[in-house]
């Protein structure tokens, strides 16, 4: 959890989105984004396709008539090998293969 603790200041960058997301708020405009990270300009623009979930972010996978099939979690970029690491050593490490992932 230490490296999580260090890597902080770089999870603000979605801290933005968050914040918005979670108040309800319109979608920002693009000028007040300008002093904030890449990353938190990439999900300026899935705004639409953004939830709040109990307090967690997460992208929705929609159908052709708009209804969401799916959510993805939101990890900030920099907390994603530590995320892969985890979900794939260890004694419950690794996964079933794409299909089964997936399904």
């Amino acid at each position: 959890m230490n490296s999580v603790v260090l890597k902080l200041p770089i999870l603000l960058s979605v801290r933005f989105i968050v914040y918005c997301q979670s108040d309800g708020e319109q979608r920002p405009s693009i000028e007040s984004l300008m002093p904030t990270a890449e990353e938190t300009k990439l999900y300026w623009a899935r705004w639409e396709l953004l939830s709040m979930v109990n307090g967690v972010l997460y992208r929705r996978f929609v159908d052709a008539e708009g209804r969401t099939k799916k959510l993805q979690l939101i990890t900030p970029a920099v907390l994603r090998p530590e995320l892969i690491r985890r979900c794939h050593t260890g004694i419950t490490g690794g996964h079933l293969g794409f299909r089964k992932t997936v399904a």
